[in-house]
Parts: structure tokens; C-alpha cells; sequence
């Protein structure tokens, strides 16, 4: 079992000095992932049509087989690779036949490409959208609570689209009573766990929702561009890829299959798949999913109290403690009236070049916060260093929004002055 922490870095491409608090965005990779990648890519390019019609394949087919065991799917089969969470959301919402007037519940906390999708199919289809606000910390109970609220207000939802693990803020949502919840009212359940393998441990056989996506670049340690999509059996009839292909049948046609249809991948880059089997074995040389689920989770507790200390704040979480997985929500010392995004391109450029580090900000209920990110491959210490990074970024924000307020009351008194007219005596 290798050794957690800094000592960990070396096996991974992170450039030196960098404190890398924000996996949950976009994931890394281990080195001795890259030399496979490149040799079947080569081996694409030594003979394309061994590689692309038979052997690649083949290839993608037993990582499939691999994944499913790993996320406990019974049959690979309805288990489709994806290039990420948004392509595999958009898979499902612009396949299924929604009718004009259909209603889908979602909530505030939905990712904002997953809400955009839905946001298209209210225009283009006519869909009616019942978004649920949720501003944390809340306990799992308020948030069945709304839904169940919701749904009785609103009789007739066709779907329901939530997280397993929500982006902003990154919190565990109570996914699998939500889902029993929804189906029970007739309503099929879509979760977005793009932020779930890796992180959490599932069963999706047990827990059966209509769908299920998850990316495996994040959390999972496979290259960019690795996302699954699971769709039950019986809801398979209603879905096919967005670029349809010669496989294609109606769902209603006795040839008709889900595995067919999403296994001709054609000329892509199916090389990010083939490596799923590698990851999981560099995941198995640290220990298996139990220890790093166990040391990733009590970094975030620790880091994040770490964190809030030293920024003078509070980390959000629910009196149960169920919000925190590997990912740690921290409250930040300022507020702002600037528009969200903003403040958001300040932070980016400052943690990325004068800090060296980077952690996702983003607004709630008149906060700011920051989410950070445990891994592997850091410790307390990168949490300090972070922490410490953002009260100064916090301070330098404040600072110039003080100075831009005085600026700009000046140039108003400056106006004033300019538009006063000069009273003279009568006569004059």
C-alpha cells in the first residue's frame, strides 16, 4: 500500500509548488496510466481497421464488464461509455419523448450544463420545469420534505433530474431516498452522479433508478473524456446516442438494442476507456476504494475545519453531518454586490497565478464559499497552504472593492460639481 499525502504527488503530473485543492472539477490521472494510453493509441494508428472494428472494441467492452462490478450494475450491457456527464445527461433528455406539457422536477443545485438541457427542452418541447430552491446547510429530511411538497402540488411529473453529489456547493444529496421517493409516485428517476464513482461507494443494481450518469475522469483517476451512462432495462427502448448509427432500431423493434447502439463508436478516441481496468488497478495498489474513500473523507472533515479557522468562518454542514464527502464546502470573509461571475474570474486568476492553487467560489443564500477538494495525494498541510491563500486572496478582493467604491464616489462628486451652476446677482 503506497503512502497518502504529498508523498503520493510523485505518481501523478502535477506541476511543483502547485496545491491542488479543486480535483472534484476536472480529476488527474496517474503517471503509469499515460504509457498504456499512448500504446493503444499507437496501436490504433499502426492499423485502424484491427483497432477500431475488433480489438479496440473488444477492449472497451471488458472495461465495461469491469466498471459495472465496481458501481454493482448486473449486466454490463446497460452500462454505455460517454465522453462526460453533460453529453450523457443530453443523451437522455433529447431522446426521451417528452410531450409538450410534461413536467420534470429538478432543483437549484442542479449543474448548471444538466439545468441549461432541461432549459432547451422547456423551449424546444415544451416541457414544464418545477425547480426546488435549496440554500444549505439542510438536512436530508427538508430536502425529501420539499420534494414531497412538490410533488402533491404538482401532479403528473414525468421525471425527476438530482445529484448524488451536487457541485456547487459539493455536497452529498440523499439520492437514494429521493429516488424511492419519485419512483413511488410514479415518477422516473435521472441522477447526476457525475461527482459519485470514485467518491462513493454504489449499488446501483439495489438502489434501481430509471437513470444514472457518472464522469470517472473526476474522481475514478481515468484520462479527461471518461463518462458512463446507466439506463435500466426498461427504460432502454427510449433511448439512443446523439449521433445515431447504423445500429440504430426503433425501441419498439424486436432488434433493438441498447448496447449495440452505444457500442459503435466509430472514429473517436476510445482510448480513455480502455484504461478504466488500469485505474482501478492503481486504485487497488493504494489500498482498494475503502482506504481512499476513508482518507480522502477525513481529510475534507479536518481540512475544512482547518480551513474555516483560519479564515475566521464556518464550514457548511447539516447537524447530522451527512453533506461532507471528499469535498468540504468553507464559508469566505467577504461579500460582495458585484455580479457572481465577476468575483468568480477574480478568484480564478489570482489562486491560479499569484497563489498557485485553485478552489471552486461560488454564491449562496448571500455567501461566498469555497469548495475544496481532498485527494490522495495531499494532506492538512495543502489545506493550511490553501486556506491561507484564500484570506489573502479574500483581503486583496476587499481592498480593491473598497478602493473601486472610493473611486467611483469621486467621480460622481467630480460630476456633481461639474453640472452646478453659477448663481449671479440679478443685473450683472
Amino acid at each position: 500500500m503506497a503512502p497518502f499525502g504529498r508523498a503520493l504527488r510523485k505518481d501523478f503530473y502535477l506541476e511543483p509548488g502547485y496545491i491542488p485543492l479543486n480535483h472534484g472539477s476536472f480529476g488527474v490521472y496517474p503517471r503509469e496510466l499515460r504509457n498504456k494510453l499512448v500504446a493503444y493509441q499507437e496501436l490504433c494508428e499502426l492499423q485502424p481497421d484491427r483497432f477500431i472494428r475488433i480489438e479496440g472494441p473488444a477492449a472497451v467492452k471488458q472495461n465495461r464488464r469491469r466498471l459495472a462490478a465496481l458501481c454493482g450494475i448486473a449486466d454490463p450491457a446497460d452500462l454505455a461509455f460517454i465522453q462526460n456527464a453533460t453529453s450523457a445527461a443530453s443523451t437522455v433528455f433529447r431522446s426521451f419523448p417528452f410531450s409538450r406539457g410534461d413536467k420534470v422536477l429538478c432543483f437549484s443545485t442542479c449543474f448548471v450544463n444538466v439545468y441549461k438541457s432541461l432549459e432547451f427542452l422547456s423551449h424546444q418541447c415544451g416541457i414544464e420545469l418545477i425547480c426546488i430552491p435549496l440554500i444549505y446547510p439542510l438536512s436530508d429530511a427538508a430536502i425529501l420534505e420539499k420534494a414531497r411538497l412538490a410533488i402533491a402540488k404538482n401532479p403528473g411529473i414525468r421525471m425527476a433530474v438530482f445529484d448524488a453529489i451536487s457541485s456547487q456547493p459539493g455536497v452529498r444529496f440523499p439520492f437514494e431516498a429521493m429516488t424511492r421517493l419519485v419512483q413511488a409516485n410514479g415518477i422516473l428517476a435521472f441522477i447526476d452522479g457525475a461527482h459519485a464513482a470514485g467518491q462513493i461507494s454504489l449499488d446501483l443494481h439495489s438502489l434501481d433508478p430509471d437513470f444514472f450518469i457518472s464522469n470517472c475522469h473526476k474522481w475514478l483517476y481515468t484520462p479527461k473524456g471518461t463518462c458512463f451512462l446507466y439506463v435500466a432495462k426498461r427504460c432502454q427502448k427510449y433511448i439512443h446516442p446523439l449521433a445515431i448509427n447504423s445500429s440504430y432500431k426503433r425501441g419498439d423493434d424486436p432488434a433493438f438494442s441498447f448496447e449495440n447502439e452505444f457500442s459503435e463508436l466509430g472514429a473517436i478516441d476510445m482510448t480513455p476507456y480502455m484504461v478504466v481496468d488500469d485505474a482501478l488497478d492503481y486504485r487497488n495498489s493504494l489500498g482498494g476504494e475503502d482506504a481512499i474513500r476513508h482518507y480522502c473523507h477525513t481529510l475534507a472533515v479536518e481540512g475544512g475545519a482547518l480551513a474555516a479557522k483560519i479564515l475566521g468562518t464556518k464550514v457548511l454542514e447539516n447537524k447530522e453531518g451527512t453533506l461532507t464527502v471528499n469535498m468540504v464546502n468553507v464559508e469566505l470573509p467577504f461579500k460582495s454586490n458585484q455580479p457572481p461571475e465577476m468575483v468568480r474570474k477574480y478568484f480564478l486568476h489570482t489562486l491560479v497565478y499569484v497563489y498557485h492553487t485553485m478552489a471552486t467560489i461560488y454564491p449562496m443564500g448571500g455567501k461566498w464559499y469555497a469548495r475544496l477538494s481532498a485527494q490522495t495525494y495531499i494532506d492538512l498541510e495543502d489545506f493550511k497552504d490553501a486556506a491561507e491563500a484564500l484570506k489573502k486572496a479574500c483581503h486583496d478582493f476587499v481592498q480593491q472593492q473598497q478602493q473601486q467604491q472610493q473611486q467611483q464616489q469621486q467621480q460622481k462628486t467630480k460630476k456633481k460639481k461639474k453640472n452646478t451652476k453659477v448663481a449671479y446677482p440679478s443685473g450683472i
